[in-house]
């Protein structure tokens, strides 16, 4: 299943190099946090916002890639943990997040209505690529305010996405790539 779904995305991003008037920006520079929630049943989550460009709100998103690397662990015996995204519904501050402060739900406020999900391997630094199109089309339309990205292991599923170094635009940090047609977009 992982496997031909990668098959797919490389598919919409070839067939989006061929399109006439298209476009790539790369955004390195995210504000990142890290939440994690008391014991006995620890989960940790990432907070990661990129500032978009302004004219990427006159372009039309065709595909966008969020890719984050984590430490990723899980029960002997399991192959890996399903780690899901989704876009926060309130604004944070990276310095001050907290599992229950400044939420109305302990461990952040988000849409579950649109999520991006990754079967992410076990290992002290697994990348992991989510496919974040509606999210950052939804922003760039004005559809929903842009506060960022929440991700997390899997409720309920075997596994802990861990503290990452990467920050900001050290190597390793998030990345996200907006693939668009319809105008000229300058990269950050």
């Amino acid at each position: 299943m992982r496997r031909a779904s990668r098959w797919i995305l490389l598919a919409g991003v070839l067939a989006l190099a061929a399109t006439a008037h298209a476009g790539k920006v790369v955004l390195s520079n995210a504000e990142v946090g890290y939440i994690g929630s008391p014991e006995p049943r620890y989960e940790g989550r990432y907070l990661i916002r990129f500032e978009l460009p302004e004219l990427l709100s006159r372009c039309t998103v065709e595909l966008a890639i969020l890719e984050v690397r984590a430490p990723v662990t899980c029960p002997e015996g399991t192959g890996g943990v399903a780690v899901d995204v989704f876009p926060l519904t309130r604004e944070w501050d990276a310095a001050t997040a907290d599992w229950s402060e400044g939420w109305s739900t302990p461990g952040g406020d988000f849409d579950m209505s649109l999520h991006g999900g990754w079967g992410a391997r076990p290992g002290e630094s697994s990348l992991m690529r989510f496919d974040v199109t509606d999210m950052v089309a939804a922003w760039t339309s004005g559809k929903l305010r842009n506060c960022g990205l929440l991700v997390t292991a899997e409720p309920g599923e075997p596994g802990v996405l861990g503290v990452s170094g990467s920050r900001g635009t050290e190597p390793g940090a998030p990345v996200l790539k907006v693939y668009y047609t319809g105008g000229e977009v300058r990269e950050r």
